[in-house]
């Protein structure tokens, strides 16, 4: 899979688990969470337990998962 993105602030890395953000990065507007994959699909976006509420899945995920 090709991934593009225009050039913005954003940050992605692969891991297991949930994100660890600093205090002044959860007080902020930008969604977090995890975006479940496995071999063949990409799950639905999981909101981080530690996002404020109100914080929607910005549209560029939505259309990522909608697509697999």
């Amino acid at each position: 899979m090709v991934l593009s993105m225009p050039i913005g602030p954003w940050s992605m890395k692969i891991a297991t688990g949930w994100p660890t953000d600093a205090p002044d990065d959860l007080a902020g507007s930008a969604w977090a969470g995890v975006i479940p994959f496995d071999a063949r699909r990409l799950g639905d976006p999981l909101p981080a337990p530690d996002l404020r509420a109100g914080i929607p899945v910005p549209a560029s995920v939505r259309a990522l998962t909608a697509r697999a």
